[in-house]
């Protein structure tokens, strides 16, 4: 399947010129301007002021439960549960008011042109043991194609210093680095913490740091797009820039708990750091970033956290620039740069949620105090705010749960009201809430949800996590121990077992018990039964979904894409008009058959399946070519391949791909058109071997390989059909997933 990311990728609008007098300094421009800010007002100040009045009913002195000649334990608590109910409706209250006004500040930095003469390198991590080689050479090889003035050189941070994987980066032309064996970049704690993510990190800067200004960096799992540098290079020009970060999405969309894990992250992405941008504060996020190296050898490197991206975004901003004596700043663009690929059980769904929260509430309660006393007040602000969501919630689940068993064993109760009131209210405030939601997600920086998409999965997962939040805040606070663990990749995610569940089983045993309790002392009634079937239910429901995966997967398998065509926004180009091709039998198995059969060099000598024998036209001993009169037709709309980074001199180059006269013909460029490449067509030509590596010096940009004298006559055989050939024959497993440099990631069958 295909998705457009031509548009997302540019959301924070066109790169602009930087001014030519004075000093640059990043510049954004507001959101909620024009209409806009007129839709959104009266949602802001209309879920403000319900929460508010809500809040101020509620604790009213005529609402407090007085009663004489009730038993102590009864008075007890029903004072407990009073406060209780204050405490969590405050909770409540707090989060609409940070959300109103996140929304009302949210920014987008206007992006500028990259300068010249930075010198650029590209980062990614592997764990061999956790990440699978196909999905960091897919990266690796989407990292090659990043267009860039200059070269970029792409490291592979290895923590195993696995052979394999130094036979891939030599393979595929990158550089290798492994701290493995080294005793000084493996220590029990600090910045060269040994198995962290951060220590990996830590020991590349220390040993290769001084070579560049700025590093670009992903997780393995992430496909940067070809305009990754263009799209954050630019705000560098800015002296006080320390990073840049950009949202995170998944590309793995097909499975609903990755689609829900996804859309969980929404609010943050979309709303929470485009407000981060009113005070140039944006929290650093590891999945995709660029960061300046000076900035990162003042602070020591990325801080050794369970979550270091919020305790390095803490030691940045605290820091300022010796230069300009200025704060360092950063930057959030909304622009998606990078796919990655989430969660696809529970088991990895709940571990990242887990160390998530952890983290935040470890830094909550061990550092923020101090890291915050040196950031200036509107940081401080919104960090403030920032570190409050996992607590709240999970601070909200156990008040409620306390709640609901003191009601239902005591017989007490928390307030007095007129149950009619109380609802009225609480719908009202609950329903401001929504849809000031659903109205934000219009700035939605997923290009994998449908127009409109009310992130309903994003909700839902969110409260399947509120046990997990829970655990997370009671181990910050009592200080247990957590080590980081890697979310496993690609077919390597953790398989689902009944104790993934062990905490929904400990509130469910607890709510059965509130009811069991409740039947046993006569205080069944129907506003309690109410609250604990809710907790329960939420307890059950993943494992309830868990079981029904097996019956689930298959037919996710036979479904379509669950992005139409017809729902996919089209590129920004310039309108051609359209083409008309006859109707051709041959069904699009012929690619993965194809594929199958030539994805490894070893098989040369295998016979042509029976299935496309008849379809082949002519094999050589690069290629199998498909007649063009049996290859589905499709409108060519393609440009000529920006140009792409390359190594440093002396290290392998990469083949370059081969063009033919009709991949590289392209049309005239018309307003609004960006920078292309070969229209995908992985049907007409599958490479079987590696061509000879370009001679070191020469520009691969130029070099005609023998590919390419090769193909010319597939090309006049095929006339409009545009042929495609890999920049890099696979030799390990088939490739899942590729970029184009039309901005397109397609999983490939």
């Amino acid at each position: 399947m295909a998705y457009d990311y031509a548009s997302f990728s540019t959301l924070a609008g066109p790169l602009r010129e930087p001014p030519t007098s004075g000093e640059y300094h990043v510049a954004y421009r507001k959101i909620m301007v024009g209409r806009h800010l007129y839709q959104v007002l009266p949602q802001l100040v209309a879920t403000v002021g319900l929460s508010s009045l809500f809040f101020v009913w509620l604790i009213q002195p005529q609402h407090y439960p007085h009663a004489k000649y009730l038993p102590t334990a009864v008075s007890v608590g029903n004072a407990v549960m009073f406060w209780l109910i204050v405490i969590t409706e405050g909770i409540r209250l707090l989060n609409s008011i940070t959300l109103c006004w996140s929304a009302f500040i949210m920014r987008n930095p206007i992006p500028v042109r990259p300068p010249r003469g930075l010198r650029v390198a590209f980062t990614t991590t592997i764990v061999p043991a956790k990440e699978p080689l196909d999905v960091v050479r897919d990266t690796l090889i989407a990292a090659r194609n990043i267009r860039h003035d200059s070269t970029i050189d792409v490291w592979l941070l290895d923590e195993g210093n696995d052979p394999a994987v130094r036979a891939m980066c030599a393979e595929i032309g990158v550089n290798h680095f492994s701290r493995k064996g080294v005793e000084r970049w493996n220590t029990a704690r600090g910045s060269f913490r040994a198995k962290t993510k951060h220590g990996n990190h830590n020991s590349w800067l220390d040993a290769h740091g001084d070579a560049y200004d700025v590093v670009l960096s992903v997780d393995p799992d992430h496909i940067p797009l070809p305009n990754f540098a263009q799209r954050m290079l630019g705000y560098f020009r800015d002296p006080n820039v320390a990073f840049v970060v950009g949202p995170q999405v998944y590309g793995n969309f097909r499975h609903y708990l990755t689609r829900g894990a996804e859309a969980q992250n929404y609010m943050f992405h979309s709303v929470v750091q485009r407000a981060a941008n009113r005070f140039a504060c944006g929290m650093f996020v590891g999945t995709n970033h660029a960061y300046r190296v000076e900035t990162w050898r003042q602070i020591g490197g990325f801080q050794d956290s369970i979550t270091e991206d919020l305790a390095t975004s803490f030691a940045v901003h605290g820091a300022r620039n010796p230069v300009t004596r200025h704060r360092w700043t950063s930057v959030y663009t909304p622009d998606v740069v990078a796919v990655g690929e989430g969660p696809a059980t529970w088991t990895d769904f709940f571990s990242q949620q887990l160390r998530w929260a952890r983290g935040a509430n470890e830094v909550l309660v061990t550092e923020a105090a101090g890291r915050m006393r040196r950031l200036s007040w509107g940081p401080r602000l919104h960090y403030a705010t920032l570190m409050l969501h996992y607590p709240t919630v999970a601070l909200t689940w156990i008040l409620g749960m306390i709640l609901t068993t003191t009601y239902m064993a005591l017989g007490s109760t928390g307030v007095v009201v007129h149950v009619s009131a109380w609802l009225a209210l609480y719908i009202d405030v609950f329903a401001a809430r929504l849809l000031l939601y659903f109205w934000l997600r219009r700035f939605n920086t997923s290009p994998h949800e449908e127009p409109g998409s009310a992130g309903m999965s994003g909700i839902f997962v969110s409260v399947l996590c509120t046990p997990f939040y829970s655990t997370a805040l009671v181990g910050a606070v009592f200080r247990r121990k957590l080590g980081f663990v890697v979310t496993p990749k690609g077919d390597q995610a953790s398989p689902d077992r009944l104790l993934t569940f062990r905490k929904h089983l400990f509130w469910a045993a607890w709510s059965a018990g509130s009811i069991a309790a409740a039947a046993a002392l006569g205080h069944l009634y129907p506003a309690n039964m109410v609250w604990v079937s809710l907790s329960l239910l939420t307890c059950l429901l993943p494992i309830g979904l868990w079981r029904l995966e097996p019956f689930l997967a298959p037919r996710r398998a036979a479904a379509p894409n669950p992005l139409p065509a017809a729902h996919v926004p089209a590129p920004r180009r310039s309108p051609e008009p359209a083409r008309a091709y006859p109707a051709d039998p041959v069904t699009e198995e012929v690619a993965a058959v194809v594929a199958a059969a030539f994805a490894d060099p070893v098989t040369e000598d295998v016979r042509i399946p029976e299935e496309i024998a008849g379809l082949a036209t002519g094999v050589t001993a690069d290629t199998i070519t498909i007649s063009p009169s049996q290859i589905p037709r499709r409108d060519p709309a393609h440009k000529p391949p920006g140009r792409r980074a390359r190594p440093a001199a002396g290290r392998p180059q990469e083949p370059a791909a081969a063009a033919t006269p009709a991949a590289s013909a392209a049309g005239r460029a018309g307003p609004g058109d960006r920078d292309g490449g070969l229209a995908l067509d992985q049907d007409t030509v599958v490479t079987r071997s590696l061509p000879a590596p370009v001679p070191a010096g020469v520009d691969q940009d130029t070099v005609l390989t023998s590919r390419r004298e090769a193909l010319a006559g597939v090309a006049a055989a095929a006339g409009d059909q545009p042929a495609y050939v890999e920049d890099v024959t696979m030799r390990l497993t088939p490739r899942r997933r590729r970029v184009s440099p039309d901005g397109m990631l397609e999983e490939l069958a």
